[in-house]
């Protein structure tokens, strides 16, 4: 047994290890290859004689398949079909013919696979991804791998594909197929029968591959030797056996007599009789044996002559064992009385403190240790629950039992890896809920003698005041700031309020026209109305109606792209519409605590300085002319353009902090100059997306402006200009790093699947103005859904203007809008 259990120990191990040198071979054949295609492919302009041998004599054909056609390439190694030996059913041309790029579409990379059926030779191929989503199909001479799987002489070995086909031919035993399916390791070794014969059989699986290493050898022929050694060993045996029993019959003659004599002495002692000693006469060990039973049935009788001493003194022993007994209960009672004490001590104390207490183990379930606080705080005892079901953590159990296994492991410290849990609990949206509770979470370990952790104590405070004490504090903080915003900025903020009105009055006209026909539900424009108001409200510092102006928005985005009826869309962006409604005309009625009378008037009357006043009340006395009504207009009808920028300066310093970039303050040029304020209103506006875009885009950090060696602070400059009363122009700048053409070309290509290479860099910039364009990859609150910069060209086209846009990488970028004075 042991020489067929070392035997057969010794073929498994060596088919294992054969197993792994092919399939090492076998990897580093494909490794080989592809580092070969991924350095020629980067070559250009190789002749076909020198790729090939560059890549080496056994390549037969390399194919690039890419997403751009222009960019695929199929060449063939005209030197190997020219070799001596090799005999081909076609010729090179129509070699050149097979497609194999369908084995692009269901192969993993570097998978090899038999290519034997469609050249009609042995041969084999493999597919690798190359750079911008292309993929390479390599050929091989089928004698690479042949003369890998034939090294061994003692194994067979068979190359068995995902299918449980031969590698080289559409066919193979049964119980090879059966394998891959049954064994789910590796590799293994296991004993099989094929065609009624018993094998040993060795499995080694190429995964990344798609193949399997089969080698067996027959159970005869393994173990042929050693069958033979068996028999020889029998006969062996059997011979000593029987010259034993000889032996061993003369021996035991000589050994009954004396036997006999002591079994007798045996029994008499038994009946406890030791008067009569064993007597024989040899001089070997029997005699010696004699004599020492002899000495034992002396010892025997003395010592029963004690038995009665030692009787009295085990009685007396008994006695004492008694009392001490009885005493030990006493004293196990006392104890056990005073631990009960300390024990309802340090519960009382445990089950006083605010604080919830619990313990819960590797295991992840609770002890039976925890607080009273801990019932009224989670809701539920926690004794025997699991953790993350006390917690109300159970939608994050995957990420969480992660985080536990990181702890109990200490892969990391556990002051890191504690932070990496859950910090808190959060009942209720918000303060305002009835609900609303707030429990902060901390962790601390318990360890055994030997440093480990065994388990971890979870302390939750709750912290409820806390939180909404703050919470309150800051939207206290936030309204004083809205109030300072509405009231240093009045005639912006009313011109942004009669805007806000035509948006409701637009949204809803949008919605009425479009309950029965979808044709007329203009997503584009309901996006564009609320972005304006998010920007707009937000301006002001009304976060209130800025989050829910873009809840409203995601919701319409989240609503485009969802598959749903027509009638359940329409409804749920109305029901959306008129909660915005009700919102705003909420906040109007709030306004007459901060203006101190009602809005409409206020939004009526103008503020003039006296001496304005005066100097306008002379020139009417001292002329008669149209000058002087045109002079009139200016002082009286017309504002300065800088009433309507105001609100700007105070945005760009507020994203100068959120942001963390120093900006200087805003620059007005001009900014005295007097306007008409009713046609541009809703321009100015839309501006607002273009100064969160030069901030947010444009505007480098501080510290990647110092390493491009420029003052750490960015400028924003506005200019305006009025050209011969026929034209108002608005120029917008900022020393930024400018819009990056390609990366305008690259964002169009993800979107569109289109090549924007014929576009000259000065025209594609214009891109940014198009709908839903961002170079944003997520939405953050200043920028990234691709509607503001829209809507400022369709208020421009609709007023008649233009726009001309100037960029240049790392300097930054200047906006030109032209608008008809009027």
């Amino acid at each position: 047994d042991v020489i067929l259990k070392d035997k057969r120990a010794y073929i498994f191990e060596n088919a294992l290890n054969h197993g792994s040198l092919i399939s090492k071979e076998i990897i580093d054949l494909t490794e080989k290859y592809s580092q070969r295609v991924l350095t020629l492919n980067k070559l250009k302009d190789i002749k076909e004689d020198s790729f090939f041998e560059l890549l080496g004599a056994k390549a037969i054909l390399f194919q690039r398949i890419s997403p751009i056609e222009s960019r695929n390439l199929k060449i063939a190694n005209k030197l190997f079909f020219e070799k001596e030996g090799v005999k081909f059913k076609f010729t090179f041309e129509d070699f050149l013919k097979i497609d194999f790029s369908p084995l692009t579409a269901n192969i993993s990379n570097n998978q090899l696979v038999s290519t034997t059926e469609m050249t009609n030779f042995p041969s084999l191929g493999f597919v690798m991804e190359l750079p911008n989503d292309e993929r390479a199909v390599v050929v091989l001479d089928g004698d690479v791998l042949e003369s890998i799987i034939s090294s061994e002489k003692i194994f067979k070995n068979v190359l068995i594909d995902a299918e449980g086909k031969n590698f080289f031919t559409q066919k193979t035993e049964s119980i090879f197929t059966t394998l891959l399916k049954e064994q789910r390791a590796e590799k293994g070794v296991i004993t099989t029968k094929l065609g009624g014969e018993e094998i040993l059989l060795g499995f080694t699986k190429l995964p990344n591959l798609g193949l399997s290493i089969i080698n067996f050898v027959s159970s005869k022929k393994a173990f042929g030797v050693t069958k033979v050694l068996f028999e020889r060993t029998a006969y062996f045996g059997l011979s000593l056996l029987f010259l034993f029993f000889i032996f061993g019959l003369l021996f035991s003659i000589t050994l009954t007599r004396p036997i006999t004599k002591l079994s007798d002495a045996t029994a008499r002692v038994s009946e406890g009789d030791f008067t009569e000693p064993v007597t024989i006469k040899t001089r070997d060990e029997f005699k010696v044996l004699s004599d020492s039973f002899n000495h034992m049935m002396s010892t025997i009788n003395d010592l029963l002559l004690e038995k009665q001493d030692m009787i009295d003194e085990l009685n007396l022993a008994n006695e004492k064992l008694e009392d001490y007994s009885k005493n030990l209960e006493q004293m196990v009672a006392q104890r056990t009385e005073e631990l009960r004490k300390a024990n309802s001590f340090l519960e009382a104390m445990i089950n006083s403190l605010d604080q919830g207490l619990i313990v819960f183990g590797e295991d992840k379930i609770c002890k039976d240790v925890y607080t009273q606080a801990s019932v009224e705080l989670f809701g539920v005892e926690p004794s025997g629950k699991e953790f993350l079901e006390v917690v109300g953590k159970e939608d994050q159990k995957t990420s969480l039992e992660k985080w536990m296994s990181i702890l109990f492991s200490e892969m990391i410290p556990f002051d890191s890896a504690k932070g990496l849990g859950p910090s808190s609990i959060q009942q209720g949206e918000s303060i305002h809920s009835s609900n609303f509770k707030f429990i902060a979470l901390n962790y601390y370990p318990m360890r055994s003698d030997e440093g480990k952790i065994e388990n971890i104590v979870t302390v939750a405070t709750d912290m409820t005041e806390e939180v909404i004490a703050k919470q309150k504090n800051k939207e206290r903080e936030s309204f004083v700031n809205m109030v300072l915003k509405l009231t240093n900025n009045r005639e912006q903020f009313f011109s942004f309020l009669d805007e806000i009105d035509e948006i409701i009055l637009d949204v809803q006209n949008i919605l009425n026209d479009s309950e029965f026909d979808p044709d007329a539900l203009d997503i584009k424009m309901l996006l564009i109305h609320y972005h304006t108001m998010n920007g707009g409200f937000g301006l002001f510092s009304v976060t209130k109606i800025q989050e829910h102006a873009r809840s409203i928005e995601q919701k319409i985005l989240d609503l485009k792209d969802q598959d749903i009826p027509h009638k359940e869309k329409h409804k749920q962006i109305k029901e959306a519409a008129l909660s915005m409604e009700v919102i705003v005309e909420e906040f109007k009625e709030s306004l007459v605590a901060v203006f101190g009378k009602d809005i409409e008037s206020i939004k009526t009357k103008h503020e003039y300085e006296g001496k304005d006043v005066e100097k306008f009340r002379k020139l009417l006395v001292k002329y008669s002319h149209p000058k002087v009504v045109a002079k009139y207009e200016q002082m009286f009808i017309f504002s300065p353009v800088k009433s309507f920028f105001s609100g700007y300066e105070d945005l760009v310093k507020t994203m100068s902090q959120k942001l963390g970039k120093e900006v200087y303050p805003l620059q007005l040029k001009n900014a005295e100059l007097r306007i008409p304020a009713e046609p541009y209103k809703d321009f100015f506006s839309t501006l607002v997306h273009l100064f969160r875009n030069c901030m947010d885009h444009g505007i480098e950090s501080n510290a990647k402006r110092a390493e491009l060696g420029k003052d750490p602070k960015g400028k924003i400059t506005v200019d305006f200009k009025l050209d011969d009363d026929k034209t108002f122009e608005v120029v917008v700048a900022d020393d930024g790093g400018g819009i990056n053409p390609e990366i305008i070309r690259e964002r169009l290509k993800e979107k569109t699947g289109e090549e924007f290479d014929d576009v000259s860099d000065d025209q594609i910039i214009y891109k940014i103005f198009d709908p839903e364009f961002s170079t944003r990859d997520e939405v953050t609150e200043f920028s990234g859904r691709g509607v503001g910069m829209s809507a400022i060209k369709e208020i421009v086209d609709e007023k008649g203007g233009k726009i001309i846009l100037e960029s240049k990488v790392g300097e930054g970028s200047k906006f030109t809008f032209k608008l008809p004075y009027s």
